[in-house]
């Protein structure tokens, strides 16, 4: 009798609420009846049974909040770099060639006749440098939190929680493997190693134009 009125109660508190009343009554009803060790036991058992059934909604209901966002951030990006592409390409062709052109103009100013344009050219790299620099910062740092999304997914304890729970985490999981990423034209990535490279080719166009100069003043 005690097992068959522990799974009734179990029963009552899916359908009833968290409030746990008709278990309670039912527990009570127990004890009177029953009386003994064994229906503190059942008590016991149904406290900690309705304890875990809690944790587990309060689990699922954060990994639905966590699903719900990463969808939001997912859709977010999407509609960013598609209005960012094309712009990104016409802003890293522009910044590549500002970075040649002014530095190029650096070279041939006289430092110790003409400071003032020098110090304002350099404040002009500077800032092309800082304002490009930006986009790549962001974008790599969104890159990245998104590899952090897998992990903090795998490193959970999704190993204690019930088969529903796997099941929601395992798709957010395979969603995650897709890293999410910002790219200029679609083939360049917005990160501090591909604006290192960018910087590297406006040098290198750079010394180009420097070697041609130097050619034709000779």
């Amino acid at each position: 009798m005690n097992q068959l009125q522990l799974q009734k109660a179990i029963h009552l508190s899916e359908h009833i609420g968290s409030d746990g009343s008709s278990v309670w009554t039912m527990v009570h009803l127990s004890e009177e009846h029953g009386g003994g060790e064994g229906s503190k036991n059942d008590r016991r058992a149904i406290q900690a049974e309705l304890m875990e059934q809690d944790v587990e909604e309060k689990m699922q209901t954060i990994l639905n909040k966590c699903i719900q966002h990463h969808q939001a951030i997912l859709s977010f990006v999407t509609k960013l770099e598609a209005f960012l592409k094309p712009v990104m390409l016409m802003q890293l062709l522009g910044s590549m060639l500002a970075f040649c052109v002014i530095g190029f103009q650096m070279s041939l100013i006289p430092i110790h006749t003409e400071s003032t344009k020098f110090a304002k050219l350099s404040v002009s790299l500077i800032s092309a440098l800082v304002e490009q620099g930006m986009f790549y910062w962001f974008g790599g740092e969104l890159l990245e939190e998104s590899y952090k999304t897998l992990n903090a997914a795998y490193y959970c304890e999704w190993y204690t929680a019930n088969s529903k729970f796997r099941k929601h985490l395992h798709i957010l999981m395979e969603r995650a493997k897709i890293p999410v990423k910002l790219t200029a034209g679609g083939f360049s990535t917005l990160t501090l190693e591909n604006f290192s490279k960018v910087v590297q080719s406006s040098y290198q166009y750079f010394t180009m134009l420097k070697a041609v100069h130097n050619e034709d003043t000779d």
